[in-house]
């Protein structure tokens, strides 16, 4: 892949749910965060979602979705599949649906996104203890 063939990224979200509307294709992202602050670790989130939306692509890519620990040593999550660009000013946009993802412990954890296995784009997520209100 030439440097002029690597997609853009646009986006990289993660949120509770998305929704996409039958008829338009429009997509309702729900719940957007970057943090999580739970009661307790291990913490597993019950459901996320994670949109990823790129441009500038040509042809059949391989996506990955990842989500590691600070030093890349812990992965909790990783997400693999084809995508197919008809032109490059097409955007697409792609929901990963998580279930049951183990938080060890409070950490900035990163989403990385790699394409071919390049690395794309990538974001924070703070998981943290929360504290009590007395």
């Amino acid at each position: 892949m030439s440097f002029s063939e690597i997609p853009i990224g646009l986006a990289l979200i993660p949120c509770d749910i998305v929704i996409e509307d039958r008829l338009s294709g429009k997509k309702s992202l729900i719940g957007i965060f970057g943090q999580l602050n739970v009661r307790k670790f291990p913490y597993i989130h019950p459901n996320m979602c994670m949109l990823v939306s790129l441009t500038g692509g040509s042809g059949e890519r391989v996506c990955e979705v990842t989500c590691s620990d600070a030093d890349s040593q812990n992965v909790l999550f990783n997400v693999k599949g084809k995508i197919k660009f008809e032109h490059p000013h097409q955007v697409l946009d792609m929901v990963f649906q998580l279930r049951a993802v183990r938080f060890p412990h409070a950490d900035t954890y990163w989403i990385k996104v790699n394409i071919d296995d390049m690395p794309l784009m990538m974001r924070p997520l703070r998981v943290v203890q929360r504290t009590e209100n007395k």
